[in-house]
This record gives C-alpha cells, structure tokens and sequence, in this order.
C-alpha cells in the first residue's frame, strides 16, 4: 500500500465532508416539518404539514362542534387535484352514545359501506366510512375516522374534491399527508 500524500489526504477528507453534508441536506428535505394542533380542553391532538393552514374554530352549539380544520396550499391543488381538507370535530352532546359514535347511526344512509370499517392505527382503533359523491366530471371523496374516548366521539374527516378519474399524483399525494395526519392523531393527559 501506498502513503497518501497531504494534498490527497485533504481531498479525501473535503470529499467525505462534503458528503456528509450531501445526506444531511438530503435527510433534512425528506423529513417534511409538521405543526402540532392540540385542544387542552379536551386533551387531543394532531400533527400535520407545516405549509397547510390551520384553522381553530370557534365551539358551535347543537350535536356537535368543529375543533379545527387544517387545508393545504393552494399550490397544492394541481392536476386532478380542485380541494382538500381535514376536520376535526368532536359530538356536543351531554352523554354521547358509544354505539351510535362507532357504528355511524347518526350520519345519513349514502354511505358506501353498510358496515363501518375497523382500522388500527399504532395503539389506537378508529371506526372508518367512506363517501363518494360525483357530478360534471368531479368526485368528492369523504373519509370519516371516529373513536370514542373519555365519553365524547371525535371525528376526523377528510376530504377532497378532483376531476376523475382519481389516480393524480397530486391526490395520491394529499391522500399520503392524509395518512400520516391520521397517524399522529393523540389523546394528551
């Protein structure tokens, strides 16, 4: 073997340097920066894309009411791709009724399941239904997760609004931030 020399034992090391920083760059631009939503009152949270608008509502009277809706950029919308939206809401009712939370008695009969849908996500299992409304060549698509806990019913509901048929790279997309909203759903103490 050879000795390395200095000026080679400096490119190597600018070399091995320089690619350090090439993956920390890389790395950074992967991992997409996420806000935290989170209602002391009522201990739950989410987190979701930092370049999406959040929007906490203001407690509305009735059978229920709107914690927050989190809606992308308008950059966002391209290709198929006209709206989306996630809304958090929990039932307003006094005593909220576990079996009606889970089994979607309270919703209208349109759904396109007759059966609710399980679906386990980390520790938690949400209740799911999904919707789909079409006309003048665009289809709203509403996916509504429910779980019941500490008495109340909490809803996540996402929607989007495209052109059909739906396998845009910028539906697939939102649908991919859709479920990683889902995953970092929490109930805090």
């Amino acid at each position: 073997m050879y000795p390395v020399t200095g000026d080679k034992m400096i490119k190597r090391i600018l070399f091995v340097v320089l690619l350090t920083i090439a993956c920390a760059v890389i790395a950074t631009a992967q991992t997409a920066a996420v806000k935290t939503y989170y209602n002391t009152k009522l201990k739950v949270g989410l987190k979701y894309p930092a370049n999406w608008k959040l929007t906490k509502e203001k407690p509305g009277e009735g059978a229920e009411y709107n914690l927050a809706s989190v809606d992308p950029p308008a950059a966002s919308f391209r290709g198929q791709l006209q709206e989306a939206s996630v809304g958090l809401w929990v039932a307003g009712e006094v005593k909220p009724d576990k079996d009606v939370c889970m089994t979607f008695k309270d919703l209208d009969s349109d759904w396109q399941q007759d059966k609710t849908v399980t679906k386990q996500v980390g520790e938690l299992t949400f209740y799911h239904k999904t919707n789909e409304d079409g006309g003048a060549g665009t289809f709203k698509t509403t996916n509504i997760y429910r779980i019941f806990h500490g008495g109340q019913c909490y809803n996540l509901s996402f929607e989007t609004l495209a052109r059909a048929p739906q396998d845009d790279r910028y539906v697939k997309a939102v649908n991919r931030q859709f479920d990683a909203i889902l995953r970092s759903f929490f109930f805090g103490k």
